[in-house]
């Protein structure tokens, strides 16, 4: 073959790639999510959901973008900045009666994680010990449950101090008490040999869903099929990380090295009972029930979270399959 016509094979080849890669391109949807913490185990159904190529079997391209506790991960979805977030349940209520019409998709936790962690040895022994008494606890503020504990309870007693996401104010002794998660804090703080007992919020009353995926109804209407797309393969994700969760957290603590293999191990293992309750099956993870939407409406309108009670509860979320 004389050299010209080896050049313009050769581009004919590059040509034909790149035509494909194009073809391709276009038959895939690129999604992003805006999750509202670091990579950890309470998303594990989602990067399970990546690392099998359960998105790329449905045809889209997802990033999974990692948050904080600053992140502002409702305002982003409700402004279309990123078509999927991770939201409490809370946020879904106080965004609609402020105009936003965010919609609740799947909600990871079927119980609230949330705890308020103090020492073995401390002297409370509940909740409303813990809320009456003189001690000081690390907390976010203005968070929904501060306010229904203390309509509940009558008011507390303990000092609230801001919550630095750092362990250091709780291990020193500078806190007695700090919010975490079931999952998070108190599996550090036990790997770091400091014995805890959590007192669980969900236990006290106020257990809303959490950790819940959500999108603008905009979104949703205009791409009803992506959005049911991506619900299931995140469900069937969330099924393999609950059976194998040893086998994805190597991928999550690349992205966070400041939680080991074996703090997400133990961290799944605790995880499970609140993410699939027994009971609830694979192809029913994530799902919701009017009723817990009106149960949680209705702590949030008495505590004066909500200046109304929602009239459109069930537009706020859905059920995909």
């Amino acid at each position: 073959m004389s050299p010209m016509r080896s050049f313009q094979s050769a581009v004919l080849s590059l040509l034909a790639i790149l035509l494909a890669a194009c073809s391709g391109d276009s038959d895939t949807t690129r999604v992003r999510v805006q999750l509202n913490w670091a990579a950890e185990p309470e998303f594990g159904g989602f990067y399970a959901a990546l690392e099998e190529g359960l998105f790329a079997a449905a045809k889209q391209e997802v990033q999974l973008i990692g948050g904080g506790l600053t992140t502002p991960s409702a305002q982003m979805c409700a402004r279309g900045d990123v078509e999927f977030a991770i939201v409490s349940a809370e946020q879904v209520l106080t965004f609609a009666e402020q105009g936003a019409d965010l919609v609740a998709l799947f909600a990871t936790f079927q119980h609230s994680p949330f705890v308020l962690v103090v020492r073995e040895e401390s002297p409370w022994k509940s909740l409303e010990e813990l809320w009456k008494s003189n001690a000081r606890a690390a907390v976010e503020p203005g968070l929904p449950w501060i306010a229904e504990l203390d309509r509940k309870l009558g008011g507390h007693t303990l000092t609230l101090v801001p919550y630095s996401m750092q362990l250091a104010p709780f291990t020193t002794g500078a806190v007695d008490a700090m919010q975490g998660f079931i999952s998070s804090e108190p599996v550090q703080l036990r790997l770091q040999g400091l014995a805890v007992r959590c007192f669980s919020l969900g236990e006290s009353g106020y257990d809303p869903y959490a950790q819940v995926l959500v999108t603008s109804r905009k979104f949703l209407d205009q791409n009803q099929e992506t959005v049911t797309a991506f619900v299931n393969a995140a469900r069937r994700g969330w099924a393999s990380y609950n059976a194998q969760a040893p086998r994805f957290n190597p991928v999550i603590s690349k992205l966070n090295p400041a939680m080991d293999c074996k703090a997400m191990d133990i961290a799944a293992e605790i995880q499970l009972a609140i993410v699939q309750p027994a009971g609830l099956a694979d192809d029913a993870l994530g799902t919701m029930t009017l009723e817990r939407w009106q149960t949680l409406a209705q702590q949030m309108h008495a505590s004066s979270k909500l200046k109304r009670m929602p009239t459109d509860l069930e537009r706020r979320f859905v059920n995909l399959r």
